[in-house]
């Protein structure tokens, strides 16, 4: 199911809608940890994080026993983490590993979240033990492409780079400001310090 709230509000309106829909449904109290006044993610990022939203969910519904399941979005200008953490029974630490070494005996819900997240070179962890278990999914993207200024390549270690779209970026180790003025996101436009 893809709600056209996700589309039209965002990730944060789109994962407060289902979480709510989901507690009264399931008697599952959800608690929602969403930076507000951030901006939109990438779109491809906004789907995988609600999929994993959705299965996570109903794999608490299903699995745990839980009665509480707590979902945080903490995010940078190029990676977004999201936790979702129950209070449920845990998984049995021999099926744990196998998840984390080879993701299989995990259902086709969980396969599919594994395959969204490494689709955005991301990577997901599983944490747990008798007092619940925490699904991490870390999401990276590719930032605007951007020139530099000056026409030599920058070779500073430390300071302040100011860089502008077109030419790839040399310097590793330094803070750029990128101008994303222009570039169809009206969330991010201006200027941006961005450790490099």
């Amino acid at each position: 199911m893809h709600p056209p709230l996700l589309d039209e509000a965002g990730l944060a309106s789109a994962a407060r809608w289902y979480a709510e829909g989901f507690s009264k449904r399931s008697g599952i109290q959800v608690k929602l940890d969403l930076p507000s006044g951030s901006g939109r993610l990438p779109n491809d990022v906004e789907m995988v994080l609600f999929r994993v939203i959705q299965e996570s969910l109903v794999n608490v519904h299903r699995h745990s026993g839980a009665s509480i399941v707590d979902i945080a979005l903490k995010q940078t200008p190029q990676v977004v983490i999201m936790e979702v953490h129950d209070d449920g029974r845990g998984i049995a630490p021999k099926l744990l590993d196998r998840l984390r070494t080879t993701h299989a005996n995990g259902g086709v819900g969980l396969a599919g979240m594994w395959e969204r997240v490494n689709d955005l070179n991301g990577k997901m962890e599983i944490e747990s033990s008798s007092a619940g278990t925490t699904l991490r999914s870390v999401c990276r993207w590719a930032a605007p492409s951007c020139r530099c200024r000056r026409k030599t390549p920058v070779k500073a270690r430390g300071g302040k780079v100011r860089i502008f779209k077109g030419s790839p970026i040399l310097a590793v180790g330094v803070t750029v400001e990128i101008d994303l003025t222009g570039l169809g996101q009206p969330d991010i436009q201006g200027w941006h310090n961005i450790p490099y």
